[in-house]
C-alpha cells in the first residue's frame, strides 16, 4: 500500500471524525435557556450522522479485500464525494436554522460544516481520481 494513499485516508477520516465530534460538542447546534430543542437540533443530528458515516466510509478503500478489486475501492470514495455534498447542504437548505443571525447555529455551525464539508469533497474527490488514475495506468 503506498504511503501517500494511507496519510490521504486517515487524514479525511480524522477530518471527518473532527467535524463529527465538533458537530456533537463544540460546533454544535443553539442550546435554549429552557432546554427546548430548536429547529436547529436536526440539523446538528443530521451533521453528526452523516459526518459519522464519512468517517467510515473513508477508512473503508484500506480493507484489503477493497483494495484488491479494481472498481469496487473507487465506490466508497465516490459515494462519500456524494455524501459530502448532502453534508454541505444540510445547515440552512435541507434542515432549517434559527431565524437571527446571532444563533450559534448560524454563527458557528453552519460555517464550520460548510467549510469541513467542502473541504472533505475535494479529499474524496481526489481520492476518486487518484485510484483511477492509477488503475489507467497499470
Amino acid at each position: 500500500m503506498k504511503r501517500s494513499y494511507l496519510v490521504l485516508h486517515l487524514s479525511t477520516a480524522a477530518l471527518a471524525l473532527f467535524l463529527c465530534v465538533g458537530t456533537a460538542t463544540f460546533l454544535g447546534p443553539c442550546v435554549h435557556e429552557d432546554g427546548s430543542a430548536g429547529p436547529c437540533r436536526d440539523a446538528g443530528t443530521a451533521s453528526v450522522l452523516l459526518s459519522g458515516t464519512l468517517a467510515v466510509l473513508a477508512l473503508l478503500p484500506l480493507l484489503p479485500a477493497i483494495r484488491r478489486a479494481p472498481l469496487l475501492s473507487v465506490v466508497p470514495d465516490a459515494a462519500a464525494a456524494v455524501l459530502s455534498v448532502v453534508l454541505f447542504l444540510v445547515p440552512g437548505v435541507l434542515c432549517r436554522l434559527c431565524m437571527m443571525d446571532t444563533m450559534r447555529c448560524l454563527s458557528v455551525m453552519q460555517p464550520a460544516v460548510r467549510i469541513l464539508s467542502a473541504v472533505l469533497f475535494v479529499l474524496f474527490l481526489s481520492s476518486v481520481i487518484s485510484i483511477l488514475r492509477r488503475r489507467r495506468t497499470a
